[in-house]
């Protein structure tokens, strides 16, 4: 099974996909995730990526899928890519997703949502300060890891980064409007993940 998100920062790509993998037990990963593993291994392809990534600029195509490429087999959950038309024909190319989710959300939300939410520097594990905080302040529940905020969820940079995706993902949208299933992604999170497997079946 081959399932992928869409949806601007802030949706709640990641923590859904986290949730419905442990449920599906397969394998999630995002294109934010190894982006940024490969910026913190500090290698010439990081750096090149670490001024796009600050920036709240999008990251070149050919970079983009000389890192996803290796990912792209057995059952997985992937979100945060593809983010432009030509990126998706370029996908295509290689799988064919079996569900397409769209997560739907105003955008007061998104900027909220995005701009109180912490991941931990050591795992990835996604908080929020305001709905869904660690039980120590600042401290991973799962790794004892720090909670940090990354510099592209920033208020200013997530405005940046929502106005881009605008921009850039309705011929993507179209694209896939035959295959896509839209998901409600601003309420309680449990009735999320119960939608979205209903639509799985």
């Amino acid at each position: 099974m081959k399932i992928l998100f869409l949806g601007p920062p802030g949706a709640g790509k990641g923590i859904i996909s986290q949730r419905l993998s442990k449920v599906l037990n397969i394998k999630h990963f995002s294109m934010g995730d190894l982006v940024r593993d490969e910026i913190n291994s500090q290698s010439k392809i990081g750096k090149q990526i670490k001024q796009y990534s600050d920036s709240g600029g999008l990251v070149p195509d050919e970079i983009v899928l000389a890192l996803l490429k290796p990912h792209l087999k057995g059952d997985f959950i992937l979100e945060g890519f593809p983010r432009r038309l030509e990126q998706a024909q370029m996908l295509d190319s290689l799988i064919k997703f079996d569900f397409i989710f769209q997560l739907d959300c105003k955008n007061e939300i998104l900027i909220e949502r995005t701009s109180t939410r912490r991941i931990c520097s050591k795992c990835g594990a996604i908080y929020n300060i305001k709905t869904l905080p660690s039980k120590k302040h600042g401290i991973c529940d799962v790794c004892k890891g720090k909670l940090i905020q990354r510099e592209d969820e920033k208020p200013e940079v997530v405005k940046h980064r929502l106005k881009i995706y605008e921009e850039k993902t309705k011929p993507l949208l179209d694209y896939y409007k035959k295959h896509i299933t839209k998901i409600d992604s601003s309420g309680d999170l449990d009735k999320i993940l119960k939608n979205i497997q209903s639509h799985l079946k």
